[in-house]
């Protein structure tokens, strides 16, 4: 089976090679058997998470060899770097601490038949919100600006409080504040979150005492299992009176991990 991998590389599951698909380009590399077992069976099923004892039995057992959590390990590692190396996206392979891995269902992945024709491959749903597609840094950077200017336009062009989060979803409260998101979460997703800004903001409850402020959180679902991940939110007073807002302060950390 070949894989167009975030319309770059094509991935031959049988043979183990990555070659870049752009003309005047010869770069290419070779798996070992190992690691082109462990990736043909992520990328075939991308967001699903693939425990680890299901790895070492697919990887290892099946091959009459004696496998480890150490050796899963390493070899997740040695892909994620080929990966970056020839697409330049870091988050390609997502750990879930003390579960096992998947392959990252931002990243386009499509199917190729013998006819080099493309069947993009769907991801299978994960009960974690969505996130954002990532690409090169430089474009990160970019959708980041756009994300901003196109959040804060949106706020101050719905005049009235109850058509500003007509499509977006309460979190909780702390003190005077009211915290949203864009998609909806698992009813215990919600604490962790607020605990999140609690660490990103230590006065945050002592700010929400005294002024009420409607905030609005974005983030990567990558923080909330110990990993890397950006978090985003915009701190927005409302004026005590008109409850209308008076003005939004946007806080965003790029590589956030919860300590």
């Amino acid at each position: 089976m070949k894989y167009l991998i975030a319309n770059r590389v094509i991935y031959d599951s049988e043979s183990g090679e990555l070659v870049v698909n752009e003309p005047g380009s010869e770069q290419s590399k070779r798996l070992t058997n190992t690691a082109n077992r462990i990736l043909s069976l992520l990328i075939a099923s991308p967001g699903r998470v693939l425990k680890r004892d299901y790895l070492l039995d697919k990887v290892w057992e099946e091959a009459g060899h004696p496998g480890s959590s150490s050796s899963l390990s390493q070899y997740i590692s040695i892909l994620r770097k080929t990966l970056t190396s020839l697409i330049f996206i870091e988050e390609i392979i997502i750990a879930v601490p003390k579960v096992g891995f998947y392959f990252s269902r931002d990243i386009g992945v499509e199917s190729l038949n013998t006819d080099d024709e493309r069947i993009t491959l769907a991801p299978v749903p994960v009960a974690i919100p969505t996130p954002r597609l990532k690409d090169k840094k430089p474009l990160w950077l970019e959708a980041i600006i756009v994300l901003l200017l196109l959040g804060n336009l949106w706020i101050g062009s719905l005049p009235k409080a109850s058509l500003r989060f007509a499509s977006s979803y309460s979190i909780g409260d702390i003190g005077n504040c009211t915290f949203m998101t864009f998609d909806g979460l698992l009813d215990e997703v919600d604490p962790q979150v607020l605990n999140i800004l609690r660490h990103l903001q230590p006065d945050l409850e002592q700010k929400c005492s005294e002024q009420p402020a409607e905030i609005m959180v974005y983030f990567q679902p990558s923080v909330l299992y110990g990993s890397y991940g950006r978090f985003f939110y915009a701190y927005c007073p409302t004026d005590k009176a008109t409850l209308e807002i008076v003005y939004c302060e946007n806080h965003y950390s790029f590589q956030w991990e919860l300590k």
